[in-house]
């Protein structure tokens, strides 16, 4: 229809009507471009979301698997207490907060819980000494998201390198893991 209405102009040697045609084209042409980047743009942004709501998910299963291995780690403890003091050796007496200068989170055990251990397990103290629980990070949202591409996808450079960092010391858990196991 445009094309017969220029053509129609051009015959008549309308040129301004001509020029007028070809404005609303060349208009028409960069309004649809303004419109598809306006729709990626809020694509971007959805995923963006999408993609923060999944890594704070992997946070919690983070969570929940640091703290079942610190209530592990206490356990174990217990057990080797109990077994130096069934052995007439001092149980251990030790600051975590000490050792772990390099961890910005501190944690810390209470000595006086971990002391109190099940007479009724005696018989099992040397497993539950040599039996660990190795937390494992969970990284695969951060694996999908730079695999894809999608870490320049978040707008804060400083988030980025939040969990730029949070991933190097999750793997740092897993390379302790491997060694460990």
């Amino acid at each position: 229809m445009i094309l017969s209405r220029i053509t129609e102009h051009f015959k008549e040697q309308n040129w301004f009507a001509v020029g007028l045609d070809f404005l609303i084209v060349v208009i028409g042409i960069l309004l649809a471009f303004q419109i598809t980047e306006w729709a990626g743009a809020r694509s971007d942004r959805a995923r963006e979301e999408q993609t923060i709501g999944d890594l704070l998910a992997d946070l919690d299963i983070d969570r929940g698997e640091y703290a079942t291995a610190i209530t592990a780690d206490e356990y174990r403890i217990g057990a080797a207490n109990a077994s130096l003091v069934e052995a007439g050796l001092a149980p251990i007496e030790f600051d975590l907060q000490q050792l772990s200068t390099n961890i910005e989170t501190r944690y810390s055990f209470d000595m006086s819980e971990i002391a109190s251990f099940p007479a009724a397990r005696f018989d099992r103290l040397w497993t539950d000494v040599v039996i660990g629980f190795h937390p494992t990070p969970s990284t695969s949202t951060y694996d999908t998201m730079v695999g894809a591409g999608d870490i320049k996808l978040i707008r804060d450079r400083s988030i980025v390198r939040e969990i730029q960092a949070y991933h190097n010391s999750a793997q740092a858990v897993l390379d302790q893991n491997d060694k460990l196991l």
